[in-house]
């Protein structure tokens, strides 16, 4: 407190000085609470050498006048809350077991589109986003296989391209006349679809029997 400071300072005179001193640099926070100082700045200003102020403030810890902790030569850490026992540490176990519960969700999900070979690909991931759509994508593994199969050509609308050998035999012997882009094959095709017929063309690609130059042209394997 301050009187009890005031009180110290007329009974020690030798201290005098440099309490008003800590006081001018830095202020009634100092009866608060701890405050960071300067022990190097402080004996500038004091005018001797800083290990000096170290020993004045140890004798005011030694006479209860003040709390100090030394300056330290290496980096420290204060955590602001206390560490928790671990046996008595509180657990939110509604949220511990909400968070498992969505765990389990997310992999049930990844294995039913791993092991689905039926369903396209495109509307199982939308239908995991909340999201709907009632036309197949045409391009993923199922719905090739399904139309390979012959199993539901019309759903991707292929028929307007076709998919049989002779339409197959048409992309082929085009390109074995000489390279073209996508967009050249799709003109010279005129296709009724062209979406389609870049679905075939994506089929004839994986199946190796088209490919592309280091242009970016299509080409007969």
């Amino acid at each position: 407190e301050h009187r009890a400071l005031y009180e110290f300072q007329v009974k020690n005179e030798r201290f005098d000085a440099f309490t008003k001193l800590l006081l001018r640099q830095y202020g009634g926070e100092l009866f608060s609470g701890f405050v960071p100082i300067s022990e190097n700045a402080l004996g500038k200003a004091f005018r001797v050498p800083f290990t000096e102020i170290g020993e004045v403030l140890r004798q005011l810890v030694a006479m209860g006048v003040a709390e100090y902790e030394p300056q330290k030569s290496k980096p420290t850490l204060t955590f602001l809350t206390p560490r928790l026992d671990a046996t008595t540490l509180p657990l939110g176990l509604a949220a511990i077991a909400a968070r498992r519960q969505r765990d389990l969700d997310k992999v049930r999900a990844v294995v039913r589109y791993v092991q689905q070979t039926r369903r396209c690909r495109t509307q199982m991931l939308l239908e995991y986003f909340d999201e709907r759509s009632e036309a197949e994508c045409g391009v993923c593994d199922n719905c090739l296989a399904k139309r390979r199969t012959g199993s539901d050509g019309e759903g991707y609308g292929l028929k307007s391209v076709g998919t049989t050998a002779a339409e197959r035999e048409r992309i082929l012997t085009t390109l074995a006349e000489g390279g073209m882009t996508v967009h050249k094959l799709i003109a010279t095709l005129a296709p009724r679809n062209e979406n389609a017929l870049i679905v075939l063309l994506r089929e004839l690609v994986a199946e190796g029997a088209i490919g592309y130059d280091a242009l970016g042209n299509l080409y007969k394997s």
